[in-house]
């Protein structure tokens, strides 16, 4: 995803599960306001969840990455 600027509106990421969303056991989100970590927020979702909301800072820059997990791992 690319970072986005945002005015006190919510920010919602939404994805695709792929692959098909039965290999998948978890995704972790992470929103962060630097390239190289995850400073805002961590948190994991279960596999029927492909959407994640937060309210920004105004005037902040945001990056949000998504992983998904399978039972393997990463």
């Amino acid at each position: 995803m690319l970072p986005a600027i945002a005015h006190g509106q919510s920010i919602s990421a939404v994805w695709d599960s792929s692959p098909p969303e039965e290999q998948i056991t978890n995704y972790e989100v992470c929103v962060s306001t630097t390239s190289l970590s995850c400073d805002v927020r961590r948190v994991t979702l279960v596999a029927s969840e492909t959407t994640y909301a937060f309210t920004p800072t105004p005037g902040v820059l945001y990056r949000v990455a998504i992983r998904a997990i399978n039972s393997v791992g990463p």
